[in-house]
């Protein structure tokens, strides 16, 4: 009785028209074939008469307007390379100039190597030189050397004219002149070999010196400070 009542049959779904969902299968296949195959494409070999080789022809010569590019510039580059050389001259002319000194005829003020100094152009043709200045100037023997020798002697003053101990000779230095040497006389060649030095040949005075080793540049003082504590 009591397995009567919870009985229930069994519930048979009903079966939906082929009708129904067949254009729903068809619209999902074909949005799964373009969604999911990449679509077949007919690859084409191109022909012999398609290819073309290139000839002297296609060498064209640039437009008036690419010609005009390039030319603008060129000459913008090649004013900015002249104005820096006018630049640099006028700076090493009037201002300062920088370089290394070698050799021993100035120990012990600088090393035979590895020095640097500071040369200030404002003294340039000897103005404002005096006695005791480090000077750089133009040897007058060979035109395309550059020395570094200690001032002695200005116009009217009276130099010994040898070596120190040699001789008691003196000569007087005459106008628009200079008289210069080495710290290390014993192998510096100076006014005792090619005379007075004219004040034309001065291209500027030592104002700053970076020894070997040493970063930064320090300022020369009094002119005989160096010799005396070396």
């Amino acid at each position: 009785m009591l397995a009567r009542l919870f009985h229930r049959p069994h519930t048979r779904l009903p079966i939906p028209r082929r009708s129904l969902y067949l254009p729903q299968l068809r619209r999902d296949a074909s949005t799964w074939r373009t969604r999911f195959i990449p679509p077949i494409k007919t690859l084409r070999i191109p022909s012999l008469k398609a290819i073309r080789i290139p000839s002297i022809r296609d060498l064209r010569m640039p437009t008036t307007q690419q010609l005009q590019g390039t030319a603008y510039w060129t000459a913008r580059i090649s004013r900015y390379v002249i104005l820096f050389f006018i630049g640099y001259h006028i700076f090493i002319t009037h201002f300062f100039v920088y370089g290394p000194v070698y050799g021993i005829s100035m120990l012990p003020t600088f090393n035979d190597e590895g020095d640097w100094v500071l040369t200030s152009s404002h003294y340039r043709r000897g103005r404002d030189v005096q006695v005791g200045d480090l000077i750089t100037f133009t040897h007058p023997i060979k035109a395309d050397t550059q020395s570094l020798k200690r001032v002695l002697g200005m116009p009217g003053d009276f130099v010994l004219r040898d070596t120190p101990g040699t001789s008691g000779a003196m000569q007087q230095v005459p106008e628009g002149h200079c008289w210069v040497a080495g710290d290390n006389q014993e192998w510096s060649r100076d006014s005792r070999m090619f005379g007075p030095l004219p004040l034309g040949l001065v291209k500027g005075k030592v104002v700053a010196r970076k020894a070997a080793g040493e970063w930064l540049l320090r300022a020369i003082g009094e002119p005989w400070a160096e010799l005396e504590v070396n």
